[in-house]
């Protein structure tokens, strides 16, 4: 697994040097990973009731999401953190859609997602981070240091971010 994040890391930041160089205004942004994948999204369908007079019927939209990292190792990540989130949510993981995997250097030990009361290491580390959509709300998956995707609640940005989008 730590050869694997370690692929998924070199891989973003080969990616990263042969973006062109923002200016010194610019803070520079991770890069998203999904941008190496073909630009046509891939339509997931949600379900919604609409009331009629005499019985309720669904109606389905389209849930546009990103098309999924090429990398395997990558795919795999954002595969299992949708596993987990459509469990989560008590939903089918066809259901959830990716958004982006951006591999990114998190401040500490906490990889973006610190908990009250707990020390972490203050070290940088790289990791990965990954958003999912149920269609409504934005989910945050972090990763780094050889531990899988994990759902974060209180998702902090990583080193180079002004904020999370």
């Amino acid at each position: 697994m730590r050869s694997r994040l370690l692929h998924i890391v070199l891989h973003a930041l080969i990616l990263a040097a042969c973006r062109p160089m923002p200016s010194p205004a610019q803070p520079s942004a991770p890069t998203p990973l999904s941008a190496t994948a073909a630009p046509q999204t891939t339509p997931l369908l949600t379900a919604e009731p609409v009331a009629t007079a005499d019985r309720q019927e669904v109606q389905v939209t389209p849930l546009a999401t990103a098309p999924l990292p090429v990398d395997p190792g990558a795919r795999d990540l954002v595969e299992s953190a949708r596993a987990d989130l459509a469990a989560h949510l008590g939903r089918h993981p066809d259901d959830i859609g990716f958004v982006d995997f951006t591999g990114v250097v998190w401040p500490d030990g906490s990889l973006g997602c610190p908990q009250p009361d707990v020390l972490y290491p203050q070290v940088l580390v790289e990791g990965y981070l990954i958003r999912l959509t149920d269609g409504k709300t934005t989910f945050y998956y972090h990763g780094g240091e050889g531990r899988g995707p994990f759902r974060c609640e209180n998702s902090q940005p990583p080193l180079g971010a002004t904020g999370l989008p």
